[in-house]
């Protein structure tokens, strides 16, 4: 059976992590807080703030501000420096305009991200231009690998397991959906991407 649905990672796919270690480290380095401190807050309320259960001023409020010296740190500085973390990567971001253009394949995003956060990298990239669906962590109550978001996508797509083709940078978040029939690309890059796609039958150059 043809594939008919790709879905995709955002962060380390198409654009930098949107909040990962090395993003957080930075943030505290920026503002002079104690990591581990930080971190540990971090961990406590990051299953909520994905969720979208937690909104960007009270993770804030929970985490960096909790741990900064009084008064040192204002709000808007953290959200700055949060959205100032999304870089594009160009390559990758070519090859899902071809596949857009082409208008063979229904295009959707399968990730975790804060819903502030989340809806700032798809207004700032112009992730809308591409993407039909937003099977987001933020508005599926459900996180990756977890079995839920997965099986949420797939009733509201009302595809066949083996008409999808998921795409992620992470092999954890890949297993359950290869578990349940979909194919699945471990993301390592761009060339990479488009010889397995090509491999599930997907390429755009023949669908031009």
């Amino acid at each position: 059976m043809p594939v008919q649905v790709l879905l995709w990672d955002i962060g380390g796919v198409f654009l930098t992590n949107g909040w990962d270690t090395p993003a957080r480290e930075r943030l505290a380095r920026r503002f002079q807080l104690d990591f581990a401190a930080f971190e540990a807050r971090h961990q406590a309320v990051v299953d909520a703030f994905e969720r979208g259960q937690m909104d960007e001023a009270e993770y804030w409020r929970q985490t960096a501000l909790a741990v900064a010296a009084p008064g040192t740190v204002e709000p808007a500085a953290l959200r700055a420096f949060l959205r100032a973390q999304s870089r594009p990567y160009d390559e990758a971001l070519a090859l899902l305009r071809e596949l857009a253009e082409s208008g063979r394949w229904q295009l959707g995003m399968l990730n975790n991200e804060s819903r502030e956060l989340n809806q700032y990298r798809i207004d700032y990239f112009g992730l809308n231009r591409y993407f039909t669906v937003c099977f987001s962590s933020c508005w599926m109550d459900a996180r990756k690998p977890d079995a839920l978001i997965y099986e949420r996508a797939l009733n509201l797509l009302q595809r066949r397991p083996e008409e999808i083709v998921f795409t992620d940078d992470r092999e954890q978040n890949l297993v359950y959906p290869r578990m349940m029939g979909w194919h699945t690309i471990h993301f390592q890059n761009t060339p990479q991407l488009r010889e397995e796609l090509r491999r599930c039958g997907v390429d755009p150059a023949r669908a031009a």
